[in-house]
């Protein structure tokens, strides 16, 4: 059965000291920390994961691993931020409305090609379930909608299983309106706690039908906080012959911590401990897109199972990045170019009726790590288409972040890798 959407119209008016390319990965995950007690989670759901569960999670930050990248591939941005949950999130929605070849090539490209739909929308909503209560002390926020235009037939179970599985927003908007990307925007913005105001620009194509958005938020304050008296201006080592000058973080902790010949590897709490920044710095004589490209889920693994508490000095910049990526030939080079294809793309199970593809696919990052912690965000959007034609000596490790590095945030209960970044120059502006 198709349903127009007019009934959910808007009205108007409505060990060593090194000096090393660093990489930081903002983690969601639990641990702990002998500077203090993180105490215990205020609440959160603490069961095993599945079997699927976990293949999934697996499968997506293989994905994750090859979106960043692939972004990273001929790109001149200094600094890369991404959020493969909030891509995968708004994809995730999309899918429900693929079939055939297009649903087939989505589905691999996001690392389910062995699951059914409804176990890959189950663990969507586990997922979402478990991020949301895992830790009190953490603001962290997820909120997806999908915007269609006025009058457009949509399929009901396209609907109702992205409303169930994914707490989608439903909304039919007149996208003639002069302000209608401004509604769409208003929504992101309230969603993204005012970090990213825009992700649709106007006017909206007489062919656009649909926009998938998804948004994330993330506010948590360090479980030990770095003393802002500690913090002084800092070489920072763009390359071996550029440098710019840092605000350089600083305090002496026991952390989770390792190190081998290529890198060293930090965790650091937020709030009760599940939210994690995972700080690695490859050394400085390897070149930082070339480490990144080694980057898997086994290597992950290794870095996360690896991990030990260690009394350590540690040195981290502060930094503030804002992003924005159009995904299309990214993603078209991992595996789904069919879904961009106006004549092959096949996106009947939205309106069986009507030749549909992806024409856009936007993503914008903003990210600022201080003393106190780090606010993060993250907008994925999804547009639709009708096809117009139808150091030695020293006893405790030090690691001082002051030249190239990447960063990602993830949670350990789910194994969920939220943010992913390269920071080359990490600027604070106030």
């Amino acid at each position: 059965m198709i349903i127009p959407l007019q009934y959910l119209s808007l009205k108007k008016g409505d060990k060593k000291m090194r000096r090393m390319t660093v990489i930081f990965l903002i983690l969601f995950q639990t641990s702990f920390q002998n500077c203090g007690n993180p105490g215990t989670s205020p609440s959160g759901d603490n069961r095993i994961l599945t079997e699927i569960e976990k293949e999934i999670t697996a499968n997506s930050n293989s994905f994750g691993f090859e979106l960043f990248r692939e972004s990273l591939e001929n790109s001149a941005e200094i600094n890369v931020v991404l959020s493969p949950f909030s891509v995968s999130m708004a994809l995730g929605m999309t899918l429900n409305g693929a079939s055939g070849k297009t649903f087939d090539d989505m589905k691999t490209t996001l690392g389910f090609t062995n699951l059914t739909s409804d176990e890959i929308n189950q663990s969507y909503r586990s997922l979402i379930d478990r991020l949301r209560m895992i830790d009190n002390s953490v603001d962290f926020r997820i909120a997806n909608s999908i915007w269609c235009r006025e009058g457009f037939p949509v399929l009901d179970t396209f609907i109702t299983t992205n409303t169930n599985y994914f707490d989608a927003l439903i909304q039919s908007l007149d996208f003639s309106r002069s302000d209608a990307a401004d509604i769409i925007n208003a929504w992101v913005n309230e969603n993204t706690n005012e970090k990213i105001p825009q992700i649709v620009e106007p006017p909206i194509d007489a062919t656009t039908i649909m926009f998938l958005i998804n948004a994330i938020y993330f506010n948590g304050s360090w479980t030990y906080e770095f003393n802002p008296d500690l913090t002084q201006t800092a070489p920072f080592y763009i390359s071996s012959s550029e440098q710019i000058d840092c605000q350089l973080m600083n305090y002496k902790c026991e952390h989770l911590y390792y190190e081998d010949n290529t890198c060293q590897v930090v965790d650091l709490p937020y709030g009760a401990g599940n939210y994690r920044m995972l700080v690695i710095l490859p050394e400085r004589n390897i070149d930082i897109d070339s480490f990144i490209s080694e980057i898997d889920q086994t290597v992950w693994n290794t870095w996360l199972d690896d991990l030990q508490k260690t009394e350590m000095n540690l040195y981290l910049p502060k930094f503030k990045v804002e992003y924005k990526k159009k995904l299309n030939d990214v993603l078209s080079q991992l595996g789904m170019s069919v879904a961009f294809n106006p004549v092959q793309a096949d996106f009947s199970r939205i309106n069986p009726d009507v030749r549909l593809y992806i024409s856009k696919v936007m993503h914008k990052t903003f990210i600022d790590v201080s003393e106190e912690g780090t606010e993060a965000a993250a907008v994925t959007s999804v547009e639709i288409c009708f096809t117009s034609t139808g150091g030695g000596g020293e006893s405790i490790p030090t690691m001082r972040v002051d030249h190239p590095f990447i960063f990602a945030i993830h949670e350990i209960d789910t194994g969920a890798i939220l943010f992913l970044g390269k920071i080359s120059k990490p600027e604070y502006p106030e």
